[in-house]
Order: structure tokens, then C-alpha cells, then sequence
């Protein structure tokens, strides 16, 4: 992938983080740095270094950002991708945290005919309590597949708050599948121009591997379609099986990216 996509899609993904789970995105000279006032989780708070050549830019971007990890009470902790190819295995101090395969497929509506016995509709804050609900369902259970550790309650909070904020994105949807009456998947789709991000996809224990997500990510494409988009990205931990389970579904590898922690003491 070209390194114009490549940043056309981070840029798309930090707004799009500004609609879900975070709050704060700084354009600096060296990349952007994104945070969330409620996760403390490094994923969603981290500086993404841009164009770094030598490694200089990188760790300029880190110092120039010491007195926000401090007033924010985070961890520093870097997101590299291909624009930032020195900082490949990290700088010295900081310890891989979680490694991303960012992969894309055409946006257009279901080429499947459906899941049998699984609606997936949109919904609005009258029906939030129902969709966090699923949400804390799917990423709490015993068997969730949780890449990042148990889900936090802050979470559930800043997804709660996705229903009232609004980003860069044209359209926002946040999907609730329904099987027998029960809320068994959820999932939420920003579309911003030809793109369109993939967040939140959740199965319920006790519905996995009965059609659920694949209804849900169907729909995502059918709702990215109609509002414009002709690309879906999302983000899955590289090397799964999850990962193998997107490509069935018509999604590609298109780069990795890696989120390192500082190991300094706090």
C-alpha cells in the first residue's frame, strides 16, 4: 500500500476514535497523538509518528509530549506503521503492547443472501442501554476473544457517549444484530467520503458461530455502500484466527501496526 493511503487511513482513524472512544486527537509536526479523558488502556492513548526517517522525529515526538502523559496520568506509548520504519521494533524504554493487521475490502451490499434467523438493524440512544448491553456481553464474557485484556467499564462508558458525539464522518451507524428476540452482536460503522472504518464487532457467548458476525459485517457493508463509501478498514490482531476469519469475508492485509508501552517506572 502507498504511504498516501496509508496516511489517509490514519488520519480517517483517529477522527473515527474521536467518535467512539476517544477524546482528544493533537496534529503535531512529528504525527498524531490520540487520547481518551475516560480508557487509560495505551491503545487509545498513543502518538502515531509520521514520515520518520532516522528515528529523530519519533523521539522528539515522545519528549515534546512528556508533560501530557504526565497531566493525563497515561502511560507513553507509540503506534509505528510503515511511515515510521525505524521505530519498527520500538525504541529503547518501550515494550510491544499489541500488533494490528489493517485490512480493507470493497464496500457493497451482502453477497450472501443473509444469515437465517439473524436481523441486524440500526439503532439510536433509545435503544443504547440494549446495544452497550451486547457490547459488555461480548467482550466480558468467559470466552470473549479479548485482545487487549479484560474490557474496562470505561469502555462501555465512551461507547455510551458515541451516541451524542460526532467526528469527521459523514455517517455514523451503530448496528444491533438480533436473533429469537435477544441481542446477540453489535458492531459500529463511520463513513467519511470513499471510506468507511469498522469498529466494536462483538458476538454474545452462547451465539458464536452461528452466522452472527458475518451478519453483522454484511450490514456494515451494505450501510457503508449506501452512504457513499466503496472501501471498508478495520483493525484485527495480526496472526489470529479472527484475522483469517476476516479474509472469508472479503477482507485483505493491506500494512501491520504496532502499539509499544514505555517500561519507565510511573
Amino acid at each position: 500500500m502507498k504511504n498516501s493511503e496509508i496516511r489517509t487511513l490514519l488520519g480517517l482513524h483517529h477522527g473515527f476514535l474521536l467518535s467512539t472512544f476517544c477524546t482528544e486527537r493533537r496534529t503535531t509536526a512529528h504525527g498524531d497523538l490520540v487520547l481518551s479523558d475516560l480508557i487509560t488502556d495505551p491503545y487509545y492513548n498513543y502518538f502515531c509518528p509520521d514520515g520518520d526517517g532516522d528515528g529523530g522525529s519519533t523521539r522528539a515526538g515522545l519528549a515534546a509530549l512528556t508533560g501530557t502523559w504526565r497531566e493525563r496520568a497515561r502511560r507513553p506509548a507509540l503506534y509505528t506503521t510503515p511511515l515510521s520504519p525505524a521505530a519498527a521494533d520500538g525504541p529503547a524504554g518501550f515494550a510491544p503492547h499489541a500488533r494490528d493487521s489493517w485490512m480493507l475490502r470493497e464496500a457493497g451490499p451482502p453477497g450472501t443472501g443473509g444469515t437465517p434467523g439473524v436481523g441486524v438493524r440500526s439503532v439510536g440512544r433509545e435503544q443504547r442501554d440494549a446495544f452497550l448491553a451486547a457490547f459488555s456481553a461480548a467482550y466480558s464474557s468467559e470466552d470473549a476473544v479479548e485482545l487487549y485484556g479484560p474490557l474496562e467499564e470505561s469502555h462501555v462508558r465512551a461507547l455510551a457517549r458515541s451516541f451524542d458525539t460526532s467526528g469527521p464522518e459523514d455517517a455514523k451507524f451503530h448496528l444491533l444484530a438480533v436473533s429469537g428476540g435477544r441481542a446477540v452482536g453489535v458492531a459500529v460503522v463511520l463513513v467519511s467520503g470513499s471510506y468507511a472504518g469498522v469498529y466494536a464487532v462483538g458476538t454474545v457467548a452462547g451465539a458464536r458461530r452461528r452466522g452472527v458476525g458475518r451478519a453483522l459485517l454484511d450490514a456494515c457493508a451494505d450501510r457503508a455502500s449506501g452512504a457513499g463509501a466503496t472501501s471498508l478498514f478495520l483493525q484485527v490482531e495480526a496472526g489470529t484466527g479472527v484475522e483469517q476469519w476476516y479474509r472469508t469475508l472479503g477482507y485483505r492485509h493491506a500494512f501491520h501496526g504496532t502499539c509499544y508501552v514505555s517500561t519507565a517506572p510511573r
